[in-house]
């Protein structure tokens, strides 16, 4: 008398597995770089209208360091 072969052995179920946790940490790897790229090019733009903007009044550079750049406004303005 032959048994009818249920459900999927244990090899194939690891096998499975494996193969379905490869495909999903492809699709999780490729989600932090657009949104990096897209946050790259909002800084860009952002940096792009504030050098516009400061480039119509008169500053003087006070300071920089890794996180921020002061200004300083000149109390006169100094003609050429």
């Amino acid at each position: 008398m032959k048994l009818k072969q249920r459900g999927f052995t244990l090899i194939e179920s690891i096998i499975s597995l494996i193969i379905a946790a490869l495909v999903f940490e492809s699709f999780i790897s490729l989600i932090p770089k657009k949104f990096f790229h897209h946050n790259r090019q909002q800084l860009a733009l952002s940096l792009q209208t504030a050098i516009n903007q400061l480039s119509k009044q008169p500053y003087e550079l006070g300071s920089v360091d890794q996180e921020s750049v002061v200004l300083k406004r000149p109390l006169a303005i100094r003609l050429l």
